[in-house]
């Protein structure tokens, strides 16, 4: 058995390169609304900056429960909302990544595969998550994708996604 992980790199600059990475999840709340007597069972968006790279780290959400938004946020538009994009999971078998974690055939070769997102700081010197020799010094790869995972800040900067899809 294995599993199939394709990753891509996605570079979106949402007017101008400083952009942010946020977290949007539906979240169960109980509410009283000034119109009722009762409290309501209900849900509410809970939004969240992703600040830093380790932060960055990301799967998709369960149930659906959850979105992301590439935005600028000092760049709001005439309502007071940040332009952006919204990255919203589907549910089903193409958000793959790697099973085997920690595996001792990949070693340092195959931390691309971890998680089904990564964001970081754009980089000219990191084209690509992986190389096609890795497989011949895997502990010791020409590409370490661990490497692009240092900590940055995110917060209007600009950012690259790294995003897995596939099948197990």
């Amino acid at each position: 058995m294995h599993d199939h992980v394709l990753t891509f790199k996605c570079d979106l600059d949402i007017l101008g390169t400083a952009n942010s990475f946020l977290k949007h999840t539906l979240v169960p709340a109980q509410v009283t609304y000034p119109w009722s007597t009762e409290t309501r069972s209900t849900m509410q968006l809970q939004k969240e900056t992703v600040a830093n790279e380790d932060q960055g780290k990301l799967n998709w959400p369960d149930n659906g429960s959850g979105m992301f938004v590439v935005a600028n946020v000092e760049k709001p538009n005439a309502f007071g909302e940040s332009p952006g994009f919204l990255i919203k999971p589907s549910q089903g078998g193409a958000g793959t990544y790697l099973t085997v974690q920690n595996s001792s055939n990949l070693k340092e070769a195959g931390h691309f595969t971890s998680n089904h997102l990564f964001v970081a700081q754009r980089r000219d010197t990191e084209p690509f998550a992986s190389h096609s020799d890795n497989s011949n010094d895997p502990g010791n790869p020409i590409v370490n994708f661990n490497d692009f995972s240092n900590s940055e800040g995110l917060e209007q900067q600009d950012l690259v996604l790294w995003f897995n899809l596939g099948m197990g």
